[in-house]
């Protein structure tokens, strides 16, 4: 498994990365994938993003944002989270910037109107046009 000069738990030559954060990454893009394409048949609502933050660690930098959104069959909006890795934390800022206060739409399952997804590209769609103006 190792080579010479790259031990098993030692860093990644390709990455530069330790290989545990290389497969948390890989996992982290299946069950993404996995969550977007459950959710593609959930009905659309728009909620609201209540706030933005950026995190950096040390491998990642992190998007969260907190939204909340209506359902019929609550009397208050549901709080929700969303979070979102880049490889640079100008990117993820521009991402939180242009989100704040924002109506955004949100995937909601309508078995469990307290589950809900938001979809990168949903949110891109905003982000390129907060950006563009």
């Amino acid at each position: 498994m190792g080579q010479p000069g790259n031990p098993v738990g030692g860093m990644s030559e390709s990455m530069g990365q330790p290989p545990i954060v290389l497969v948390s990454s890989l996992i982290e893009k299946y069950w993404h994938s996995h969550r977007r394409v459950r959710s593609q048949t959930w009905p659309l609502s728009f909620g609201q993003v209540t706030k933005a933050a950026v995190f950096e660690g040390n491998h990642e930098v992190i998007l969260t944002l907190w939204y909340s959104y209506p359902v019929p069959d609550e009397p208050h909006p549901i709080p929700a989270e969303f979070q979102k890795e880049f490889l640079s934390i100008d990117e993820a800022q521009r991402w939180a910037d242009a989100l704040c206060d924002k109506d955004i739409p949100v995937h909601v399952n309508p078995a469990n109107s307290w589950k809900s997804e938001l979809w990168d590209s949903d949110l891109e769609t905003i982000v390129m046009a907060a950006t563009s103006q």
